[in-house]
């Protein structure tokens, strides 16, 4: 899932290596520091003034002429002009207006790119809870474990265990300390690109609770494209009445001067430059932007109620699937009956080994199927259904 949500609004704060941060800390810091959105806002500023040089009109051209005459009685002449054309195009301001809709697509694409990267660093942290859920058990299983190993030690010193269920619960313990480790390692370069979106600010996030994540988005997916739609067709009606304005003819206007010895003329002039032939593919070519803008509109909203009923299915089937996950868990055995049945002798050390391991399996399985949901849920209300 690619980068999706709302602009929030930007602060400068402070933060510790160690700081625990909150979600819209850390969203704030992917907005100042994040370097693509850097890049992005960039290239946008320089996109806008390429732009707005289109709107401007042609330089004025200045010409001098100095001639002499073939023999002293002529003299010399001295000619000086000034003329400036004027395409109907930019006077009537249609170029103007073509500039400001472009403009504001650039910034629909850039608020839509920031959209995006607040929507991939809204998923790391959504992964980020569930392997803070996940080490959270890994560190209770562990007490028990080592609890239970150093019971068996105790018993084998006793005389009360034998050699076989003391490597027993060893093999247990390190196989949870194993599974600990690979946690922690996945949560940690989680952690790394996290501090990559940040622009290198270091970040932590302890958070276990996905309500955090339930925040209100004036702008979706669906208004978003709905926005840049309607201004992509705004864009394609300018242009069109740019092209038909180009047909028309072109004025020159302007100062002349011719000085002789003897003689000084002074006074405007004026040119009409009429394209016949050099604007008609033009204006055939911004008839067919307008038809092709109208058609993306209808595709790209057609493609998003497509992407939103698929996610909505998934959103609905993932929480099936964590809800009896959950259902199952409940009526499963409880870690305190399992060491009561193991203390008693109801169980041997085996057979409560696996009843614990597969207990946790079922723990886990329940957390990433919770994380699952979690994760569709918040890609199908970026979506705006």
């Amino acid at each position: 899932m690619k980068r999706i949500f709302s602009v929030l609004a930007i602060g400068l704060l402070a933060y510790g290596a160690t700081a625990q941060n909150t979600v819209d800390e850390i969203l704030q810091l992917v907005e100042q520091h994040n370097t693509a959105l850097r890049a992005a806002a960039d290239r946008t500023a320089a996109a806008k003034q390429e732009v707005m040089m289109e709107t401007s009109l042609e330089g004025p051209e200045v010409g001098f002429n100095y001639l002499n005459g073939n023999h002293n009685a002529m003299g010399k002449r001295r000619d000086f002009s000034v003329n400036q054309s004027f395409d109907l195009a930019t006077v009537f301001g249609y170029r103007h207006r073509l500039a400001k809709s472009q403009k504001e697509i650039l910034d629909l694409q850039y608020q839509q790119l920031l959209l995006e990267t607040r929507l991939e660093a809204i998923d790391l942290l959504v992964q980020l809870t569930y392997y803070n859920q996940a080490l959270g058990i890994f560190n209770e299983r562990l007490v028990q474990e080592r609890q239970l190993a150093a019971s068996y030690e105790k018993r084998l010193a006793a005389g009360d265990a034998n050699k076989i269920e003391v490597n027993r619960a060893r093999l247990s313990l390190a196989n949870v300390e194993s599974e600990t480790s690979r946690f922690t390692a996945e949560r940690d370069l989680l952690l790394i690109q996290l501090k990559t979106m940040c622009g290198g600010a270091e970040v932590d996030y302890q958070g276990t609770d996905y309500q955090v994540f339930d925040i209100s988005n004036p702008m979706t997916l669906r208004s978003m494209q709905e926005t840049q739609n309607a201004q992509q067709q705004l864009i394609a009606r300018n242009e069109l009445r740019s092209a038909r304005a180009q047909s028309m003819p072109s004025l020159t206007a302007g100062y002349m001067a011719e000085l002789t010895d003897d003689e000084k003329w002074r006074g405007v002039t004026f040119g009409l430059s009429i394209p016949l032939w050099s604007n008609v593919r033009n204006v055939k070519r911004a008839r067919l932007q307008v038809q092709s803008a109208q058609s993306e509109a209808e595709d790209a909203i057609y493609q998003l109620q497509q992407i939103a009923e698929a996610q909505k299915l998934r959103t609905e089937r993932y929480f099936a699937i964590a809800q009896d996950i959950q259902t199952k868990l409940a009526n499963a055995s409880s870690y305190t009956l399992l060491r009561k049945a193991l203390a008693e002798g109801e169980i041997s050390l085996v057979e409560y080994t696996i009843e614990v391991s597969d207990l946790f399996d079922m723990r886990i399985k329940a957390l990433e199927a919770q994380r699952d949901y979690q994760q569709s849920r918040l890609y199908y209300s970026a979506l705006g259904e």
